[in-house]
């Protein structure tokens, strides 16, 4: 038995979750996405910074993490639609992201088999 197959999204980066949680910064709800292959959605949200600056996530990339899970990263457009730059993830990143979360299904793979197994010796 495996873990429930549900896929992950990491987000902002660094540089962009500074900037959306200025003070001052104001936060709304601009729509929601279908990524998950348990058919569940994630919110996606707008931003007025303290400058005036508007901003709005959206979804930049996704990995496969396996056949049944992938891995999503969200970075910032402009007023008009445009990636900001020091949003994007980088591959570098991207990378260590998709490995962190490979350890951690294998983990989580891990503990299901341990439960089962304690289950079956107790039941």
């Amino acid at each position: 038995m495996t873990p429930e197959k549900t896929d992950r999204f990491i987000g902002l980066n660094e540089w962009a979750l500074e900037k959306v949680t200025l003070p001052g910064a104001k936060t709304s709800l601009t729509r929601s996405i279908y990524a998950d292959t348990q058919g569940d959605k994630h919110p996606l949200f707008r931003y007025e910074l303290p400058d005036g600056t508007i901003c709005e996530e959206d979804l930049y990339t996704y990995q496969s993490l396996d056949a049944d899970r992938k891995i999503y990263f969200l970075a910032l457009r402009d007023g008009v639609g445009n990636w900001i730059t020091e949003s994007l993830w980088s591959d570098k990143d991207i990378q260590e992201a998709c490995e962190i979360s490979l350890e951690l299904l294998k983990e989580e793979s891990m503990e299901v088999e341990e439960a089962i197994e304690v289950a079956v010796i107790e039941g």
